[in-house]
């Protein structure tokens, strides 16, 4: 929880790889499409690598808060776990968040496919944009489906250790009515 919550950690990350990626990106449009990039587009780019970079940095951390999510024990509805408020609010946080993410990568999609950069970049849209997004949106599943399943098993072994109490304290086999006699005169049925 610490290192999702750490705003200075994402900042580091955000700059640091934006940086990085703006310098990459001018190299790559200098060398193998030989287009000399204006101080404007180079500010535009490194804007967008800014933007980039904090959906990246988020998108590690929600990966991370749903990896340690399914090890937590949530005070759920007992009867029907997957009805509780929590997981239905952690649903919700959890998706948003993949929701930003695929109209990102929808966006960043188009984009290429306008400029005709889509055949060089399908594989890094594929790699860093599409697959974490399967990836999150599988964890996020599995996480809550541990909440809830634990949830479940906890209140059947408390119910099964009450039939078990239940069952060492009373002898449940033979009833103690008398069944051969099954009308006897104080109880006449009614026709």
């Amino acid at each position: 929880m610490q290192t999702t919550c750490n705003w200075r950690l994402h900042l580091f990350t955000v700059v640091i790889l934006s940086i990085v990626f703006n310098n990459y990106f001018l190299y790559v449009a200098r060398g193998l499409f030989g287009v000399n990039i204006s101080f404007g587009s180079a500010s535009s780019v490194f804007v967008f690598n800014i933007f980039s970079m904090i959906m990246f940095s988020q998108l590690l951390m929600v990966m991370l808060l749903s990896a340690k999510l399914h090890s937590n024990d949530l005070k759920l509805f007992s009867a029907d776990p997957r009805a509780s408020e929590i997981i239905s609010c952690l649903s919700a946080d959890l998706g948003i968040f993949i929701y930003i993410l695929a109209i990102f990568a929808v966006i960043l999609t188009l984009v290429s496919s306008q400029i005709n950069i889509l055949s060089s970049l399908v594989f890094v849209i594929v790699l860093l944009l599409w697959l974490p997004i399967t990836i999150l949106f599988i964890l996020n599943q599995t996480s809550l489906a541990s909440i809830i399943r634990r949830a479940k098993w906890k209140t059947l072994n408390e119910v099964q250790a009450k039939i078990e109490k239940l069952r060492a304290s009373k002898n449940f086999g033979t009833p103690k009515t008398n069944t051969n006699n099954r009308f006897n005169n104080n109880s006449r049925p009614n026709f």
